[in-house]
């Protein structure tokens, strides 16, 4: 774990963000096993909003078309680097979802963030009673240590509690 946390602390400080208040948004986000995907998905579409990539990863944004083919040399250079630029970005979206998924699911990654992650969506999102038996499981036996500061435990306990109100809220179909 600990020379995961390095491996992760380093690409984080490659990529422009050493300080640590970006580091502890990544904190949050849970790395993807198979059996905690909806906490997984909430916390790391939120990591991608903080840092303006979930457009990319949503297909809000889409990539830019090529130029046409009459096109002046300017209006190609400009459409070109409009797709660089949306290439960086989805790249970059790519880069942190995998950063977050366990290492035997990374056949799941797609050639863009929407692929990767409507892969990731398709494969695990299925809400069956196992998962939502292991949820139950994981709060009932989740346990404040005292060790650490009240408000991180209880954030802690509500990463445990947000999975049992989402299955709760889809058994009602709300």
């Amino acid at each position: 774990m600990i020379l995961l946390t390095n491996f992760i602390t380093q690409i984080l400080s490659k990529s422009n963000m050493s300080s640590s208040k970006d580091y502890s948004l990544g904190s949050r986000v849970p790395t993807l096993d198979g059996t905690n995907y909806r906490l997984w998905a909430i916390q790391m579409g939120n990591f991608l909003r903080a840092k303006g990539l979930w457009q990319y990863t949503s297909a809000q944004i889409t990539r830019p078309a090529n130029p046409p083919d009459n096109a002046t040399l300017a209006q190609a250079q400009t459409a070109r680097d409009k797709q660089q630029e949306w290439d960086l970005k989805d790249d970059e979206a790519i880069g942190f979802i995998m950063l977050y998924v366990t290492p035997s699911l990374h056949d799941q990654q797609g050639n863009t963030a929407h692929r990767t992650w409507e892969n990731l969506k398709s494969k695990f999102e299925k809400q069956g009673a196992a998962n939502i038996y292991n949820d139950f499981q994981r709060l009932v036996n989740y346990r404040i240590s005292g060790s650490k500061h009240p408000g991180i435990e209880i954030d802690n306990m509500d990463d445990h509690l947000m999975p049992m109100t989402l299955s709760f809220l889809n058994l009602l179909n709300v």
